[in-house]
């Protein structure tokens, strides 16, 4: 028994020990601009994030192509959304929330409509490029923002967003056009 004790607590000690850590807002309540997070942090190709009560919905109607490995990095349908919405009581860290591979000449529209309910937030979109990421728009936090991209040769491009203590709503749509 008492082994078994010991072993449930190494456990317990480890799972605690790992988990990610909640970003401070250390900016205050009135300014939602990312304070400890920074612009090469949302552009680089790690992440971390970690969310409490956290409820996400998502739908594709239009595949993106996004597979496989484009510029070194790995990508899976999870980011493949025509719609993505996401709620929660606090968020902190870098995330992909939405990507889309366009070819040369390919449009597309991606619309924003987020709500702080306390934290910091950004978000943005880039592009990958064969040497890293090219910010291509930053989003207007708190509010609803739009922007159109079309693509000079075929690439990949990234909604990413960055949270320190965030609690709120982010809701992305895009739309291919012709």
């Amino acid at each position: 028994m008492k082994k078994l004790f010991i072993m449930l607590a190494a456990m317990v000690l480890a799972f605690s020990l790992s988990a990610c850590t909640s970003v401070e807002d250390t900016n205050g309540a009135d300014d939602t601009s990312l304070n400890t997070i920074t612009m090469d942090d949302l552009l680089s190709n790690s992440a971390g994030w970690s969310t409490t009560k956290s409820v996400t919905k998502s739908r594709r109607t239009t595949q993106g192509f996004i597979s496989g490995n484009h510029y070194n990095m790995e990508f899976s349908e999870d980011i493949d959304h025509d719609y993505y919405s996401f709620k929660c009581g606090s968020a902190s860290g870098v995330t992909t929330m939405v990507g889309v591979k366009l070819y040369a000449g390919e449009t597309v529209r991606i619309n924003i409509e987020s709500s702080i309910d306390e934290g910091n937030l950004a978000i943005i979109v880039l592009q990958k490029i064969s040497d890293g990421n090219e910010l291509v728009y930053e989003f207007t936090a708190n509010g609803v923002d739009s922007t159109v991209i079309t693509a000079q040769e075929d690439a990949v491009y990234l909604v990413k967003v960055g949270a320190e203590s965030f609690a709120g709503k982010i809701e992305i749509s895009r739309e291919f056009m012709e």
